[in-house]
């Protein structure tokens, strides 16, 4: 039985993350492969160009950015009986795993599943009581379990693809070009009042469509990103110049000081001033950029 209390809120995961499945009122995109897993009939799924009807015995799996909806098929709402969403970050394995032999018929399924695909009947009977053994606490023997789980399913030969032949609304390309587009914006104007409307407007996104679509693919929200480079900013002006901490926050886009100091410290455990003050060394051989971003990236992570 699944322990409620251990369903994550947000997309910030690092492998997998298991959410109930929800009615939505738009379609969602996601940066990470999906497998439904419905536990009663009511709900319908909607893709790009097919809708299919949730029935229990029943996985779907779909691949990074495939715009995906769900929809109550009757009168009562969709609920946390209709069945889980297991999202599952692939890059999380590293490449080497990936890409490794042993690893060829998950990464063949995976691949294949930009299709949608559909698998039903017996053969799937041991793979949902595993499913429903996973809850989100940090145990290893979820990972474990999660593995199992794709490696037992690429055994089985889908029984249909949903959405064989057809193009998707959204390419992966495209998805990746327009989150680039958006961190370029944010980046080159940290200094600026940033908003989502503004940054929103760049990608001709109506502004709760594009909370939806960065939070989907980055992992974070706008704002907890934006935040995090005006601090990752501020700590290589800290490094490099001799200006005052007050001037150094406003030059990163932050009002006040207060705010600065305590944004600052939310990420990095210590003040701007602390932070200056034990990293005084490194503006020895200021010249190399490629060091400085190094050490500043170990920081910030």
């Amino acid at each position: 039985m699944l322990n409620k209390r251990l369903l994550a809120n947000s997309y910030d995961f690092l492998m997998f993350d298991l959410q109930p499945i929800q009615e939505t009122s738009c379609m969602n995109y996601n940066s990470d492969y999906i497998l439904i897993f419905p536990k009663k009939s009511g709900c319908v799924l909607h893709l790009s160009d097919k809708s299919h009807a949730l029935d229990k015995n029943q996985l779907i799996l779909l691949s990074p950015f495939t715009p995906f909806q769900f929809i109550s098929a009757q009168k009562d709402p969709i609920n946390e009986d209709h069945g889980h969403v297991l999202y599952f970050r692939l890059k999380a394995l590293g490449r080497t795993f990936v890409d490794s032999i042993q690893f060829q018929q998950v990464k063949t399924m995976l691949e294949k599943s930009r299709d949608a695909s559909l698998f039903t009947g017996d053969s799937i009977k041991n793979i949902l009581f595993e499913l429903n053994k996973i809850d989100n606490s940090f145990d290893f023997k979820h990972v474990i379990t999660v593995l199992n789980i794709f490696e037992n399913l690429s055994k089985i030969s889908p029984e249909r693809y949903l959405s064989k032949d057809k193009a998707h609304i959204q390419d992966t390309q495209k998805v990746e070009d327009r989150i680039e587009l958006a961190k370029k914006f944010i980046n080159n104007n940290l200094a600026d009042s940033l908003s989502v409307s503004k940054v929103a407007k760049q990608l001709y996104m109506a502004d709760s469509t594009f909370s939806r679509f960065f939070h989907a693919n980055v992992g974070i929200t706008f704002r907890q990103y934006l935040i995090s480079k005006r601090v990752k900013q501020a700590t290589k002006y800290l490094i490099s110049t001799d200006w005052s901490i007050s001037y150094i926050g406003a030059e990163v886009g932050f009002l006040s000081l207060s705010n600065f100091n305590a944004k600052f410290k939310s990420l990095l455990n210590v003040t701007p001033r602390e932070y200056r003050h034990t990293h005084l060394n490194m503006r020895v051989g200021i010249e190399s950029r490629q060091s400085i971003k190094g050490q500043l990236q170990k920081q910030l992570n």
